[in-house]
Formats: C-alpha cells, structure tokens, sequence
C-alpha cells in the first residue's frame, strides 16, 4: 500500500497525468487564490457603483477600475499560477527518490525472487576505485499566455450571466444597453483595455483589432473586434538560449526541474596512493621482468621471420651464417656432449 501511495504523490502534470496529480493542482491553485469571492464579487458590482448609463432597467456607469484592474489581476493570477505549479513540481519531485544498491533483483510473475550478486574487482593496486551514481533531472518550461478574450454581462439583480466571444460585443451592447452613446463608450473602454495588455517582462501589447468585411465593390459593409490573428510571443531560455513560440500574449514563464528514474554511472580513480616504498620496489621489479619477457618473445618473433624470409630467397651462404648464430637445439646438445 506504501508503495501504491508514493507513485500517486510522485506523479506530475508535466510529465505524466493522474487524477491525483490533476486535484492536487487545482487544489492548489484555488488555495493560491485567496481572495477569489471577493474579487468576483468586486468585478461584478464594480460597474454599477459609480453609476450612470442606461442598462435598460435602471442607470449605472462603468466604473475606470474594471480598466484599471484587470492588468494587475491578470499579473496577480499569473503569479498564483506561478506559484502553485512551483510547489506541486517540488511535491512531485521530492518523491522521486532512486537508490542504487550492490544486487539485482528479477521478478517472476510466480513470486519468485532471483538474487545476481556481481562482485567488482579494482585491479588498480595502490589507488582506489570509486563509482559515482547520478540520478537524471528533466527542465521543464512553464509558459502561462493569453490566446483569447471573452466578454461577460452580469445582471446583479437577476443572476442572470451571459459569456459571448469578442466579435459578438456589439450584439451583446445592443442587447443589454439602451444608449448607443454609452454602447459606444464601454466598446472604447474594452477596446483600450485590450490595447494595453502587458506581458511577463513588462512590454507593451495591443491584442486587438477591428475587422472590415466588405463586398465585391470593396464597400465595407460590416465591422467587428477580434483578437490579433496570428500573434505570437517568444521565449527564450537565458540558460541554453532555447527560443519558444506560443500563441498569444506571454503573461509569466516559470523553470521547474523534476527528478527522474534514470541514473548514469561513471567510475573515477582515486587520488591518493597507498604504497610504501618497499610496495613500490617490488611493483617496478615485477614491471621490468614482465618487459624483458616481452622483449625475449619478440626477440624470437624476429628471429622466426628472418629464417621464413632465408628459406623463401634461398640464400644459402646466409643460411649457414643463420646456422651459425642460431645453432640447432640438438646440435648444440649434441656438440655440449662430446666437449
């Protein structure tokens, strides 16, 4: 059950999705936002404080805060995100722990356990032989942008709410305000408010713009906002100068590094050296026997390929010389023998 558990709560929505990573998330970002009935409720009754246009049932003005605030809110909500996705990536990344032990064990769907124990051996005599065991970290690029803009109506009196995208403003004016003079004043304000959107760095954006649709004589015979077709923001890492583009308006970029299940192994030798004097003596006298040996079996590599080479030229006057240097083994006892 303990193990079901840690792989829940190891779970992320960078790299994987649960149901438990999913309500973990959202839990945190509504606890993020802390003030979320309030602003609602700001926002809602905040255009009808400062009264006075006709809504048809009765006068009230938009207020300049709506403006005003909704830079801030869509900063203030950025950074609750930013937050919130911090902590669930620490959370998520703290559980992924790996060991690395000295045996390696098999499964069998049967429950039988296989135990390999492998054994290294440092053929290194004086210095040691450590092995350093790295578990693989994954960079993940958080990028929390604007693609779209809805407009809303509330009616505080009804509780009635309706939600139409931003080519449709000019019919949901005409259809919750009587004036033309004050539909036209809160079209000027939704479009100034679109025109000064700023992003994670503080630059200017305008994500609006009006639409002609004209006739075959080129006559414009109807016009409507929409947001900026084809806009796009980049991104670029600082660290390794990675350049990502996203639709829309980039409101808060954020880092997250999440531990993974991969490991790398290398081996490195020890610096220190732990033989004596005498250690290093016998250490060089066994090296130099070992290179006199070598040189003794090269020594009759050559001398083979001379006598080859003798016997393919058919030289005889150097074959007697060879026989010479080089006496036969028997001859040589033979001739031993009768000194």
């Amino acid at each position: 059950m303990s193990r079901e558990t840690d792989a829940k709560s190891a779970s992320s929505i960078f790299d994987s999705f649960s149901e438990t990573s999913a309500s973990e998330f959202e839990s945190s970002v509504q606890s993020e936002q802390s003030n979320k009935q309030a602003y609602q409720e700001t926002f809602a009754y905040h255009a009808e404080a400062e009264a006075k246009a006709s809504w048809g049932f009765g006068s009230a003005k938009v207020s300049g805060g709506v403006k005003g605030g909704t830079n801030s809110a869509r900063e203030e909500f950025a950074k609750n995100i930013s937050s919130a996705t911090e902590k669930h990536a620490a959370t998520a990344s703290a559980k992924r722990d790996v060991q690395i032990n000295t045996s390696y064990e098999v499964k069998e769907k049967a429950e039988e356990e296989t135990s390999i124990k492998r054994e290294i051996q440092n053929i290194n005599v004086s210095r040691t032989l450590n092995f350093v065991f790295r578990q693989m970290n994954q960079e993940f690029i958080m990028l929390l942008h604007l693609v779209d803009v809805r407009v809303a109506f509330f009616n505080g009196f009804t509780e009635s709410y309706q939600e139409v995208s931003l080519s449709e403003l000019d019919s949901l004016l005409e259809e919750v305000i009587v004036d033309q003079a004050k539909r036209a004043e809160l079209k000027q304000a939704v479009i100034d408010e679109l025109s000064n959107i700023y992003d994670y760095r503080d630059k200017h954006h305008t994500f609006v713009e009006e639409k002609e649709i004209k006739d075959s004589s080129g006559t414009v015979i109807h016009k409507y906002l929409r947001v900026k077709k084809d806009y796009t923001s980049k991104y670029k890492d600082p660290v390794t100068g990675t350049e990502i583009s996203v639709p829309g308006i980039i409101l808060s970029a954020n880092t997250h590094v999440l531990r993974t299940p991969g490991v790398i192994v290398e081996a490195l030798l020890g610096q220190g050296d732990a033989l004596d004097v005498y250690s290093h003596g016998l250490q060089d006298e066994a090296i130099e026997s070992r290179e006199l040996s070598n040189e003794l079996t090269k020594t009759e590599v050559d001398k083979n390929r001379l006598g080859i080479k003798i016997i393919q030229d058919k030289d005889a006057d150097a074959a007697k010389l060879f026989e010479q240097i080089f006496p036969p083994l028997e001859h040589k006892e033979s001739t031993d023998g009768e000194s």
